[in-house]
């Protein structure tokens, strides 16, 4: 079941302020609201897992020269089924993990701490870095492939940013945005921070 947008339960005043505010807070972050919807989707881990899967044994199919004729197809497959069946495992782990940690992170803050930490933290700094990651490794892959457009390395690179760069990024965000915090002092609310903090709306 898709997790509800108010997980906070707080008082019935407490969450039409907390609405009210909602504009104004979310403009402080990224709101990625296509990802977000996905991400909130019941299976998104599973579904997310598959998907990075799959991307990878294509990649490593296509650049093996499989798509010359069945025979060369059956070889590849038939000597290199343990490599890509590892490194797609590999990038399935990164799916399941880019998906449980945006669930978990991508959130809307409350009070002072929480806006800190998950509004310009998470989806703000955290969300500008995985976007940067994801073209850093992008063109790394590129000049590796000698500047070929959408070459082996560069599509290798543009995966690692989606299903491992985003979990880090988001991470470090929150990271920042603790530290962030703590340097301001801002102080926890025991108020409004009551239950997870809610999911954007």
């Amino acid at each position: 079941m898709v997790e509800s947008v108010n997980t906070c339960h707080i008082d019935e005043a407490s969450c039409s302020a907390w609405g009210s505010e909602m504009n104004g807070v979310n403009r402080q972050g990224f709101n990625a609201g296509p990802i977000d919807r996905f991400m909130r989707l019941q299976h998104a881990e599973f579904i997310l897992a598959v998907l990075a899967f799959g991307l990878c044994t294509a990649m490593i199919l296509n650049f093996s020269g499989t798509h010359v004729n069945s025979s060369d197809f059956i070889h590849v497959v038939s000597t290199r089924w343990k490599f890509i069946v590892f490194f797609s495992a590999i990038f399935a782990v990164g799916g399941w993990w880019t998906a449980r940690t945006w669930r978990h992170l991508w959130r809307c803050g409350r009070s002072s701490w929480e806006r800190l930490v998950y509004d310009y933290g998470v989806r703000l700094f955290g969300f500008s870095t995985a976007i940067g990651l994801i073209f850093i490794l992008s063109w790394l892959g590129w000049t590796s492939d000698s500047g070929t457009l959408f070459g082996p390395m560069m599509i290798a690179g543009a995966l690692a940013g989606v299903f491992f760069g985003v979990p880090v990024a988001l991470h470090l965000g929150y990271f920042w945005g603790s530290i962030f915090a703590a340097v301001v002092n801002a102080q926890h609310d025991s108020k409004l921070e009551v239950g997870e903090p809610p999911h954007l709306r």
